[in-house]
């Protein structure tokens, strides 16, 4: 990252990593400098492998880029503003076949085709998925909190379904603190949204 800061045109080599609680902002910046104009010359190819990284993140959680409120401007968009990428829907689908066959290409799919009516209910069918059948309930969890961006960033409310989902998987994988808490959250939301 400090190289980053230091030369707008450099772009470390893609790779995996944990940046602990970074990883939004880390893997964020890392693509948005792999779509910048100091870096137009990149080949697409290796700007996709940035670009889906960051997509795969929780999704509006890079204080960064968006207001701090509780849930984010209606205007908000996913984590990374790619505009090139997503002024014709159809571009998604020359993404890899690798990509196109993961679970959270079905979000991507329905981003790209309306942003501003999106709910959140592809993450939660994808969370499901991958925990069920790929075995990694910590993206599953990520999906579900990107359920939960969207719908509150477009309708300005709580997504039930990925809130119900995230006490599941909490309960499923052991997870009591999140579970208590979660749990705690949705009685006093329950308690109080009809008071406000």
């Amino acid at each position: 990252m400090h190289l980053m800061n230091e030369n707008k045109s450099y772009l470390p080599d893609f790779e995996i990593k944990d940046y602990g609680i970074w990883n939004i902002r880390a893997y964020n910046a890392i693509g948005q400098r792999a779509y910048s104009y100091d870096l137009i010359d990149l080949r697409e190819e290796s700007k996709v492998q940035f670009y889906w990284q960051s997509f795969i993140q929780s999704h509006g959680f890079d204080a960064s880029g968006y207001s701090l409120q509780i849930l984010p401007n209606t205007n908000a968009r996913t984590n990374l503003e790619f505009d090139l990428m997503l002024s014709h829907p159809d571009n998604i689908y020359r993404l890899p076949e690798k990509i196109q066959n993961h679970p959270l290409f079905l979000p991507l799919e329905r981003i790209a085709k309306s942003s501003k009516s999106y709910n959140g209910d592809a993450h939660i069918e994808a969370a499901k998925t991958l925990d069920e059948e790929l075995n990694d309930p910590l993206m599953a969890w990520d999906a579900l909190v990107s359920a939960g961006y969207w719908n509150g960033a477009n309708f300005g409310e709580p997504n039930m379904n990925a809130w119900k989902a995230a006490i599941h998987l909490s309960e499923k994988h052991g997870w009591t603190e999140i579970n208590e808490v979660l749990i705690d959250q949705l009685e006093f939301y329950n308690h109080h949204k009809d008071k406000v």
